[in-house]
């Protein structure tokens, strides 16, 4: 993880991956020492390399870097243990798209971008209608669309007046443009935006680009494009942006992690023999047919 994640932040992601008690002791019952702002059930030091053992438990809103390190979490009350979330997670595929049904898709995340929205590079040929190197990329990803009417995501689609789930996939709330490189990264959930990091003094969100990897492209910390941001019927739903998120933190942060999918592969050749040698070959085998027979959600330019 590159060095662009502030305390606050860090307090974000374990809220994602640790569950809250039952019922959390009131914080009038801890020492004074151990008494953490926010609305957090544990508190996290930093594992000091003197004599020293541990730091004072850093505070919950604190917009400082976090520096590189060990840190120990740990519950804020002896009496309440902390349980790791085991929400499931949704892997994804990027696949080439085998059919025309997603023009609108396209060129409504063109017309909105105008580049990509997580590096900001421009597209400086986008008035000769050259899209070279840029793909318009779904956030919630085509193949797993029974997913998507399972657990209702369609109803934060608000730009749509379509009854039926599945076509709302292709709202431009669900999608923005990114170079070919960086959508790679974050269809394999190792680039995230976080839609709350907040301002801390002013209560102000912001989305905020967070790199769960070597930041190679320099784009950790960076804020969305203004233009993909949410402004009415047209930008990206927070809602989305936030379940990508939690993908993330859920993949990268919990336990040993979740193999990372090599997507650097060509339609020639044995690809099922590939597949089939990858990590949860069955589950791939079934998410790379969805994507390609769903319209998938990769979609060159």
């Amino acid at each position: 993880m590159s060095l662009h994640i502030t305390i606050f932040n860090f307090h974000q992601m374990l809220q994602t991956l640790i569950l809250p008690p039952p019922i959390l002791p009131p914080v009038e019952q801890l020492d004074a020492d151990r008494a953490v702002s926010g609305p957090f059930s544990f508190e996290i030091s930093k594992l000091e390399t003197s004599d020293l053992g541990l730091s004072r438990p850093l505070p919950a809103n604190d917009a400082s870097l976090l520096q590189p390190g060990d840190y120990l979490v740990r519950t804020r009350h002896p009496d309440v243990e902390l349980r790791v979330n085991n929400e499931a997670y949704i892997d994804r595929v990027i696949s080439t798209s085998v059919t025309g049904r997603v023009d609108d898709f396209r060129q409504g995340l063109r017309a909105r971008g105008g580049g990509c929205v997580l590096s900001g590079v421009r597209n400086r040929a986008a008035h000769r209608s050259e899209w070279k190197s840029f793909n318009a990329c779904h956030i919630f990803p085509l193949e797993k669309g029974q997913e998507w009417v399972k657990q209702g995501f369609h109803t934060w689609i608000t730009d749509s007046d379509i009854l039926d789930p599945g076509p709302r996939m292709n709202s431009i709330q669900n999608g923005m443009i990114m170079s070919a490189s960086i959508h790679t990264l974050f269809a394999g959930y190792q680039v995230g935006v976080n839609p709350d990091v907040g301002n801390i003094s002013s209560n102000l969100a912001d989305t905020k680009v967070t790199v769960f990897y070597e930041d190679i492209y320099s784009i950790g910390g960076r804020y969305m494009s203004e233009t993909a941001r949410e402004n009415g019927l047209h930008g990206v739903r927070d809602s989305l942006l936030r379940w990508h998120f939690r993908q993330c933190v859920f993949a990268n942060m919990r336990g040993a992690g979740e193999p990372i999918r090599d997507y650097d592969w060509s339609d020639s050749g044995d690809v099922v023999g590939r597949v089939l040698a990858a990590d949860k070959s069955g589950q791939r085998m079934g998410d790379e047919v969805a994507a390609r027979l769903a319209c998938t959600e990769y979609l060159p330019m």
